[in-house]
């Protein structure tokens, strides 16, 4: 998933779609073998997600090579959410350098103000539904995911309730993000196995979600989670 997220990004920025291309304007030459035939194989593979892009030291590094012709695109690689997603037993170090590396303007709505005391020792607000979805920005997703590792280890329900008031809440604008708008069920699903207590809907949400529209993803998601439709 993070890989094919990747390849989507650099279609997006690079304006070009199929692997052969993209190959070529990453690689150069490099990409091509002695007879001419451009090396798209491994990229063919990264589109579809047979095969995963990382970052590999004392190799050919494709994931930096991408990024220097297309800045931007790593960061679907480098998002602290999958650590998170792969449940590796995150630190409060690992949560302050994952907060610390997220888009200012996430950060702005989630902290009053910038002081030199670590995230993860301040009181994150609460964003407004009509905030958060103007944030059309991956990284409110991963922040919110973050902040329920911190809240699961400092056993704060309290945190975990509002933070999946969050979670729903964000799913328009996450929809919104073009990147990720062909993965929006899959990146949520991802989410949910992880947490499997998400999404939990309060009984104050059902009417709310019965006016979601039925024409949109999130809609139809928000809908099947109580039972007004089949789980995508």
């Amino acid at each position: 998933l993070r890989t094919r997220l990747w390849f989507s990004a650099l279609q997006l920025l690079s304006g070009l779609r199929s692997p052969t291309h993209i190959c070529l304007a990453v690689e150069g030459e490099a990409g091509r073998h002695a007879d001419g035939i451009a090396r798209a194989r491994t990229w063919g593979r990264y589109s579809t997600g047979a095969s995963v892009a990382s970052r590999m030291k004392g190799r050919r590094d494709l994931v930096a090579l991408a990024e220097a012709r297309f800045p931007g695109a790593a960061r679907w690689i480098d998002s602290p959410i999958w650590r998170a997603l792969k449940r590796e037993r995150l630190t409060l170090q690992d949560i302050e350098d994952g907060l610390r590396s997220l888009s200012p303007r996430v950060l702005a709505h989630l902290y009053a103000q910038d002081t030199q005391e670590p995230y993860t020792n301040r009181q994150w607000r609460f964003v407004s539904k009509t905030a958060i979805q103007q944030l059309d920005d991956f990284d409110i997703l991963v922040a919110i995911v973050l902040l329920y590792v911190l809240a699961d280890l400092r056993n704060s329900p309290g945190q975990r309730i509002a933070l999946q008031m969050m979670y729903l809440d964000s799913f328009p604008a996450i929809e919104r993000i073009p990147e990720l708008e062909p993965f929006f069920d899959d990146v949520l699903d991802a989410v949910e196995h992880v947490f499997p207590l998400w999404p939990l809907p309060h009984f104050f949400e059902l009417p709310r979600i019965l006016s979601t529209p039925k024409d949109t993803k999130w809609g139809q998601r928000l809908r099947a989670y109580i039972g007004l439709g089949p789980r995508p």
